[in-house]
């Protein structure tokens, strides 16, 4: 009856999932504005406030308890398939189910490019124009910091200071967009940013904690805007694309200038490399028009991921991206530079201001 009962229930949890993933409007008032945002400040005032990160404690015990389970069945497997196979499932079924109440439900929630009509194509025309305004504030900002065009930019902050300062920009960005308003920080270095770095990623929102964690060998100049795009995720945006942009404007629309800093050129660098793909020509008369600096702080990043390049990143990119399209992302790992698209659309609304 036990195991009935759990498969039973498993495959309910499978249907309403399903279910709920043909009436956007209704997830996003009953489940996006309705149980998740409690439920998720409620997790960030549990976990906050610990020093490190809870999500990722949680993932090593469950990965001791797999290895226990298999070690068990490895000694008589003949006897214990059913009951491993069992256990196995019921606790998967369990993260499914818990995923999706907790956060997972915000992937078929109404989109905020359709919330904010930032739908539709754009020439290549418009993606050269809003390179040259974003190299052009890339610019200002770098020489604002180090009055100096040849240095690249060396963010003062510690992770920690980052993470705290961060709210500032979702408090500025809510005066456009009061459904981004921000409540209760729970930022934290990744216990994984090693593995994080050799598989790729910049950070990853625990969707069990609701803790934004951040690869902490990450450039600074570029923490601002990650740690952003992170706290997007924690407001329910689940797209990468929208989460990008999120967290680009969040940066952006701050006071302190490495954030901005962080926000411009992690915007520019996602153009530049659409405008590369299309047109190598353009894309190297545009380079020349970058501040010396601004590309030192870029070959900073290059050097980090090509110092832990690795197989593993190809097949962990390759298991997200098959993620990313079971839950509504078509696109996979592309998902990300649609970032570009969603932002053209934006400054045709809301223009960028010097």
């Amino acid at each position: 009856m036990k195991k009935s009962t759990a498969i039973i229930g498993l495959v309910l949890a499978i249907i309403v999932v399903k279910i709920c993933s043909f009436f956007p409007q209704g997830v996003e008032d009953y489940y996006s504005n309705g149980w998740y945002p409690v439920l998720s400040v409620s997790l960030r005032f549990l976990f906050g406030w610990i020093p490190f990160s809870i999500g990722d404690v949680l993932y090593t015990l469950a990965g001791f308890w797999m290895l226990f389970e298999l070690f068990v069945f490895a000694k008589s497997p003949r006897v214990r398939y059913k009951e491993f196979l069992f256990r196995i499932g019921v606790f998967l079924g369990l993260l499914y189910v818990v995923f999706y109440s907790f956060w997972g439900l915000n992937y078929y929630r109404v989109p905020i490019k359709e919330k904010w009509q930032l739908q539709g194509e754009y020439t290549f025309e418009e993606l050269v124009y809003l390179t040259e305004k974003l190299i052009v504030e890339s610019n200002r900002m770098q020489f604002q910091i180090t009055q100096d065009s040849q240095v690249m930019v060396v963010n003062p902050y510690t992770n920690r200071q980052i993470f705290n300062m961060a709210i500032v920009g979702y408090d500025s960005l809510k005066t456009l967009h009061p459904n981004l308003a921000f409540q209760q920080l729970s930022s934290k270095k990744s216990l994984y940013s090693l593995p994080l770095t050799y598989m790729g990623f910049g950070g990853y929102l625990n969707p069990f904690t609701n803790e934004a964690q951040v690869n902490s060998l990450l450039p600074l100049y570029n923490f601002p805007t990650t740690t952003c795009h992170e706290m997007a995720h924690q407001l329910g945006i689940a797209p990468e694309s929208e989460a990008n942009l999120i967290g680009h404007l969040a940066s952006v629309h701050h006071s302190d200038k490495y954030f901005k800093y962080s926000g411009y050129t992690y915007a520019l660098r996602y153009c530049l490399s659409e405008i590369q793909h299309v047109n190598e020509k353009k894309y190297q008369e545009l380079e020349q028009k970058i501040h010396p600096g601004i590309l030192k702080n870029f070959a900073q990043t290059e050097a980090l991921w090509l110092k832990y390049e690795s197989p593993i990143e190809s097949v962990s990119k390759n298991i997200y991206g098959n993620y990313l399209e079971v839950n509504q992302q078509k696109g996979g790992m592309k998902t990300y530079h649609a970032f570009v698209g969603l932002m053209i659309q934006y400054y045709k609304i809301h223009p960028i201001k010097s």
